[in-house]
């Protein structure tokens, strides 16, 4: 009996409210033999590739004040985290330090480096701590990191990994 009455208020109640919906009637356009303009919307670009960023990403230096950076002991490379500090490899030591960001590219880095001797990355490693002590602003160009100096020159060239 109590499905019943459920069953007769589901019924009334849904009579009420197709009784409230509003009534749409089809209009058929015009008779004339104009043609309707068409409209074209390109589509959008969708790109999923995602664009890498100074902080959070590795980078692996491929030039430092034009010359081509070698691997001794290990491939150079930079990382910049969220705390504001950097580390990496001069291709042959350990790199550490700190860094600050301004609001319109301007970079700011000071690192350390530990002393193990790799023959030949004296030059390579004196070289990459003077591009970081000259370097004033970055810029990135697609996957392409680059360090300037104050003058816009060229100290360090990298490509995210």
């Amino acid at each position: 009996m109590f499905y019943a009455k459920l069953m007769m208020i589901a019924v009334l109640g849904s009579t009420l409210l197709v009784g409230c919906q509003r009534q749409t009637t089809v209009t058929h356009p015009s008779t004339s033999t104009q043609p309707l303009p068409v409209i074209s919307i390109p589509a959008p670009v969708m790109s999923h590739a995602k664009q890498p960023t100074l902080v959070g990403s590795t980078w692996l230096i491929h030039s430092i004040k034009g010359k081509r950076a070698e691997a001794y002991s290990q491939q150079p490379l930079m990382k910049f985290n969220e705390r504001a500090q950097v580390s990496g490899s001069t291709g042959c030591n350990t790199l550490y330090g700190e860094y600050s960001l301004g609001l319109s590219g301007e970079l700011s880095v000071r690192i350390g480096i530990s002393r193990s001797i790799c023959a030949g990355a004296l030059a390579q490693e004196a070289d990459l701590i003077d591009a970081f002590d000259r370097t004033r602003r970055y810029e990135l160009k697609g996957k392409t990191l680059l360090l300037q100096d104050e003058n816009g020159q060229v100290m360090m060239k990298a490509q995210v990994q």
